[in-house]
């Protein structure tokens, strides 16, 4: 017998410090946090990936790899979407190379993708929308999934 759990608000808010050492702790936060939310085990391996990838971008290209930086990360799941956000104090990403160079995955030879570029194919590829925002000094990178009401328990 199948437990019945209905879908409801939830969220994962984390921070973490502009190094590597924080990744696993925001892996396994939206890995429990889509377990109890009703994704299967594929769909949230697919979110963590994007959302890691952000945020391994943010420590990356944001901060240089250098300690110190401060890296929030915010993952709403609810019975119609999956929305995440992901900021830092980094200098500014290009918006036009933002959207313009990745704007349809699957039209991107991804063997061609320099390194910098594949993390961004990914998070295009799992989430339906991304966007990129400077809001003050911090860069906001926002991702929405659309969930498949027939496929929910």
């Amino acid at each position: 017998m199948r437990s019945m759990h209905v879908c409801t608000v939830a969220e994962l808010r984390l921070q973490i410090d502009s190094t590597f050492d924080g990744v696993p702790v925001v892996g396994a936060g939206i890995r429990d946090l889509c377990a109890r939310e009703c994704l299967t085990p594929v769909e949230a391996s697919m979110i963590e990936l994007a959302v890691v990838e952000a945020v391994n971008n943010a420590i990356e290209h944001g901060y240089q790899e250098q300690p110190g930086g401060r890296i929030e990360i915010h993952v709403v799941v609810t019975a119609s979407q999956i929305d995440a956000v992901i900021t830092d104090a980094g200098p500014p990403i290009d918006p036009a190379t933002f959207a313009e160079r990745y704007e349809d995955p699957k039209s991107v030879d991804r063997s061609a993708l320099a390194e910098g570029g594949r993390g961004l194919t990914i998070m295009r590829g799992v989430f339906d929308e991304l966007r990129y925002a400077r809001r003050g000094d911090r860069n906001v990178v926002t991702m929405r999934k659309t969930r498949d009401a027939a496929a929910q328990p």
